[in-house]
């Protein structure tokens, strides 16, 4: 779950608390996510690859998990690209060599 407020961007909550350990506000929203999700990689040879990600991870982390699956050795050489794709609203991340 995702708790977002006006004031500040979202936070995951820890599965392991109650939901009465977080000081709610009024006009906080509060939504259910998947943590684990597809995540479509148009790699440099202009391939795709879906791999699965953990969106509570910063940029840093999944671009190492995508990296690790696909056996790139040196992520820190790597970035993502949002694309938007023409056909359709879906996205993909395009990985680019550079620094994070």
């Amino acid at each position: 779950a995702v708790v977002s407020t006006q004031s500040t961007g979202g936070t995951w909550l820890d599965p392991r608390r109650s939901l009465e350990y977080y000081l709610f506000r009024v006009g906080d929203e509060l939504e259910y996510r998947k943590k684990i999700r597809p995540l479509r990689v148009k790699m440099l040879d202009e391939s795709i690859k879906t791999i699965l990600i953990d969106d509570s991870h910063n940029v840093k982390e999944i671009i190492r998990t995508i990296c690790e699956r696909i056996g790139i050795n040196n992520p820190d050489e790597f970035s993502l690209v949002v694309e938007k794709l023409e056909n359709n609203d879906a996205k993909t991340a395009t990985l680019k060599e550079g620094q994070v």
